[in-house]
């Protein structure tokens, strides 16, 4: 080793030059006999590369390599990397400083200041190469944007949709998929839970945040065995190994292979797919996962067999609506259920006289009961969640739903705590005490959230094997039905209601909603054979 020069620099900067071979072997073996200040460090040349120094910090034992460069007249110095033995060295240095070399120098000049981090044309049209599991956890962490415009999805969709990407695993049990004022997912982390003695019944593990949760529940980890929270044994794509593929590189082929991989009822494949499609959109719209060579969506073309005979038990249900013998119990059964249960009694009432859907009741303001209608914003509506275009829609204000909002207004007087509550239909869970506390009031826990059990006592008391969807059936049968009697043929009233209720696709009410009973069959068709039997005696 030769001392070449020694020279004091003003400031705190003291630069002692030395010249030493390119070598690791070289690195590992300079000392210096000098005595220095604390904080300064020496810069050694390097005798067969140049351009390139090497800084070294007596105080923290540190070889940083760097490279002196010229760019507009003016010196810069960029930094190539902290020396580790048999880890970074000057094979690794040459190795960079070569990719520096392509990506900011033509013809041996620098074409822009590597100093200065820009994108080449190669990285803008690159992909991201994400992982499949990356893009889940994005789409988690982002709260289900919903695909082609601004907002998220219901938390009810949200959560059916995670379910098949993410749960299957412990890891979801720390979640709580909530509905901001928008009725759109908020996801929430869950807190210990205590008992009356102040013991904990779960335990949150300290899970806090996304990155928390990735932590403890890596894919593979925390994973249901077969049992009530995993019935058929089901394996989410987050702990799949297929989750370890880029999404550039999933096809159709892969699609199918995963929906048929294990025996799979047709309705639990297509929640799957549907799952899959909205990661796909996420990754797409929301991330640009794919740079200039966009593949395509290769969810867009799957075709799955539809069953002879639908196994869904709630399908026995598809062609059930009530009669007007049957609504008339109906109502006087909830007469007597709403001292019980005033708001899900109430809610019930309307859905069975309004085009209301059963989430969008429940995510009713108060605000949203005009003088004549009430005001179905299209942040609720269903439809916004499958990209329809949507707006706000007009129910308007019979006499009949007058009776609703006029008892609505009753028990809001009988009740001062739901004064603060800016919800329709309030739950009857509310804490008192943190209806103090900022946003508790307007969040998902002061709202109606399930009104079955409610309706399973006025089912068993009207003895009509029925559901709630049953009530919506029930409701556009007999709109249809109105329809027909102000002189519409079938297609022609379901054309008018389908306008409200179902835009741009009337077949949907043909085939899953429009149910005439037996007995109104019989009605048309007795009066049908009365006009031609007029026609043929005339």
């Amino acid at each position: 080793m030769v001392s070449i020069e020694k020279n004091k620099i003003k400031g705190r900067q003291r630069e002692a030059k030395y010249k030493i071979r390119f070598t690791n072997t070289a690195i590992d073996n300079f000392k210096v006999k000098d005595q220095l200040d604390k904080g300064k460090f020496i810069k050694v040349r390097f005798k067969d590369q140049r351009g390139i120094y090497l800084y070294w910090s007596p105080k923290t034992l540190t070889k940083k390599f760097y490279l002196r460069l010229k760019f507009n007249g003016r010196d810069y110095d960029l930094d190539l990397g902290t020396y580790l033995k048999g880890t970074y060295g000057c094979d690794e240095v040459l190795s960079k400083l070569s990719d520096i070399y392509k990506k900011y120098k033509e013809k041996g000049k620098w074409k822009s200041n590597p100093k200065e981090e820009i994108l080449t044309k190669s990285e803008l049209m690159d992909s991201q190469k994400l992982t499949i599991r990356q893009v889940i956890e994005k789409l988690c962490e982002y709260n289900f944007p919903r695909k082609d415009v601004e907002g998220r999805l219901a938390s009810t969709t949200a959560r059916q949709h995670s379910l098949f990407l993410l749960g299957h695993n412990k890891r979801i049990n720390h979640l709580d998929f909530l509905d901001d004022i928008n009725g759109m997912c908020a996801i929430q982390f869950r807190k210990d839970r205590l008992n009356r003695e102040g013991k904990i019944v779960w335990d949150s593990r300290g899970v806090k945040s996304w990155k928390e949760l990735w932590a403890q529940y890596p894919s593979g980890r925390g994973i249901n065995k077969k049992g009530w929270n995993n019935p058929s044994n089901e394996l989410s794509l987050y702990d799949n190994k297929i989750s370890t593929a880029i999404i550039d590189d999933l096809t159709p082929g892969v699609v199918e292979r995963y929906l048929e991989e294990k025996n799979r009822t047709y309705g639990y494949k297509k929640n799957i797919l549907n799952a899959l499609q909205c990661l796909w959109g996420f990754a797409q719209n929301n991330l640009r996962c794919f740079g200039d060579k966009r593949p395509l969506d290769p969810t867009s073309n799957i075709k799955l067999k539809r069953p002879i005979a639908n196994k869904f038990v709630g399908s026995k249900h598809n062609h059930t609506v009530l009669d007007n013998d049957q609504i008339e119990r109906l109502l006087d059964i909830i007469e007597e259920e709403k001292p019980n249960k005033p708001f899900n009694t109430l809610l019930i009432e309307l859905y069975l006289n309004a085009d209301i859907r059963i989430e969008e009741g429940k995510k009713l303001l108060k605000s949203d009961f005009k003088s004549d209608h009430i005001l179905l914003r299209k942040e609720i509506q269903k439809n916004r969640s499958k990209g329809i275009k949507v707006k706000d829609k007009i129910i308007p204000i019979t006499p009949f739903i007058q009776t609703i909002v006029d008892d609505l207004n009753q028990y809001y007087k009988n009740f001062p705590q739901y004064n603060f509550v800016p919800w329709a239909f309030p739950s009857s869970r509310i804490n008192l005490t943190k209806l103090s506390e900022p946003g508790y009031a307007q969040s998902i826990a002061c709202r109606v959230k399930d009104v079955s059990e409610t309706f399973v006592i006025i089912r068993e008391k009207l003895g009509v094997d029925c559901s709630l969807k049953t009530l919506r059936k029930t409701y556009i049968t007999q709109t249809v039905e109105a329809e027909r009697d102000l002189g519409k043929t079938t297609e022609e009233a379901i054309k008018t209601v389908s306008d409200s209720t179902h835009p741009e696709n009337p077949q949907t009410i043909k085939t899953h909603y429009y149910k005439p009973t037996v007995k109104n069959q019989i009605k048309r068709a007795k009066q049908l054979s009365k006009v031609i039997q007029i026609k043929r005696d005339s």
